[in-house]
């Protein structure tokens, strides 16, 4: 029986030590070879849990991974059979390029890419190579949301026509009682529009992935509404609000154009689309 090869690449997504978790429960079918992040932006400070500097750490510590400091001299030197990619979702496409074009196949941590360009990279790449790529959500694998699927393809509860998303505000990877400084989260890539950082794109793709797969239709209207407490405290005393989510809603159209996309709106305001403000 064939045992896959796997490298870690880049380890700026929370998700990547959970996804070598289950990789590990597979122990007779895979062999763990080398790890390497990809170079950030600007260099982070943190090694809290959750951080790519402990996540990495982790990764060699607890699988076994050859460390390596340059992803690029970890595909020259090793033979890859399936490579796990959690880099910043800004830099997907030139990571992955690389390692599709050597042969080897990817598991990218979602979004797959920041826009249509990026993702059109991607694509290009595994097809003229040969190589697979699978992204992974993590909310397609969660008991509740795969019962509900089968409930809307069942028709058990009727005809399902408009989906909605809903996620409440947020600090994505340093929810979880990590204690950073302004000074440390502003190191890391998640608080860094430029690298595809912030709870709009990394929690609204979400919705925007789950709305066609439920309703089997490409949908318009979208909307989205934010509110980032932390940045804007001035702003917040002028106009302040009790609480706020991150949401968005697709509904079922069925005279949509097949070339119709799902938008998926960021945190940080610079270019706000579709933005509310909602109270509760």
């Amino acid at each position: 029986m064939k045992k896959y090869r796997i490298a870690a690449i880049g380890f700026a997504h929370v998700h990547m030590e959970s996804t070598l978790e289950l990789f590990a429960e597979c122990k007779d079918r895979v062999e763990f070879i080398a790890a390497s992040d990809v170079k950030p932006r600007v260099p982070t400070l943190s090694k809290d849990k959750g951080t790519r500097i402990e996540q990495l750490n982790t990764a060699v510590t607890r699988h076994g991974f050859k460390k390596y400091d340059d992803y690029e001299k970890l595909l020259e030197e090793n033979q890859i059979d399936i490579a796990l990619v959690c880099s910043e979702n800004a830099v997907h496409p030139q990571v992955m390029e690389k390692i599709l074009r050597r042969g080897a196949h990817v598991v990218v941590e979602k979004p797959l890419a920041v826009n249509m360009e990026g993702a059109m990279r991607i694509a290009r790449a595994s097809r003229e190579s040969g190589a697979r790529v699978i992204t992974n959500w993590p909310t397609a694998w969660y008991p509740a949301v795969r019962t509900a699927k089968k409930l809307a393809d069942s028709g058990k509860i009727g005809k399902l026509f408009k989906f909605y998303f809903r996620n409440q505000d947020s600090q994505g990877p340093f929810s979880y009682g990590q204690n950073l400084s302004d000074a440390e989260k502003g190191l890391e890539w998640w608080y860094q529009a430029g690298m595809g950082g912030g709870a709009m794109l990394d929690y609204c793709c979400y919705g925007a992935c789950m709305a066609p797969w439920f309703t089997g239709a490409c949908g318009i209207p979208q909307s989205s509404l934010h509110w980032n407490f932390q940045t804007h405290p001035d702003i917040m005393k002028t106009f302040p609000l009790p609480g706020c989510s991150i949401w968005n809603r697709t509904e079922r159209t069925d005279t949509v154009p097949p070339s119709g996309l799902l938008r998926v709106f960021r945190l940080f305001p610079e270019k706000p689309i579709f933005c509310r403000f909602r109270y509760h």
